[in-house]
């Protein structure tokens, strides 16, 4: 679930972390209005409350309609979030720490190989 936040949740962990940001560009001028609830952006949190997570801030506004794709250089968790290069844009994104999944999926039971015919 992403939550729009004007400012931080009471009880949230501190953001850390250096996330890596890219743009995806698509050519695309955007087609309607921006929504007037957010005329200074939003930012998105998509970590649980209390939950360890990394934030970055994001270029604002976007050149048009595309694609910030956010990585974690540690554990390796990408997301992605749409721009239209309007006021409404995302201006920062805070995302749950990924490493705990990475730590569940290296303790699991290897894949087996399928039997070649």
């Amino acid at each position: 679930m992403i939550r729009l936040r004007r400012y931080p949740a009471k009880g949230d962990l501190p953001a850390i972390g250096n996330l890596q940001v890219r743009w995806i560009d698509r050519y695309r001028e955007p087609q309607v209005k921006p929504n007037p609830l957010f005329p200074n952006g939003v930012h998105l949190d998509a970590s649980e409350p209390g939950e360890r997570a990394c934030q970055t801030p994001l270029p604002y506004p976007a050149k048009r309609c595309g694609i910030y794709v956010v990585t974690c250089p540690t554990c390796g968790f990408a997301t992605g979030c749409t721009t239209a290069g309007r006021i409404d844009d995302p201006r920062s994104l805070r995302i749950g720490c990924g490493s705990r999944d990475a730590e569940a999926d290296s303790e699991s039971e290897p894949i087996p190989e399928p039997a070649h015919a």
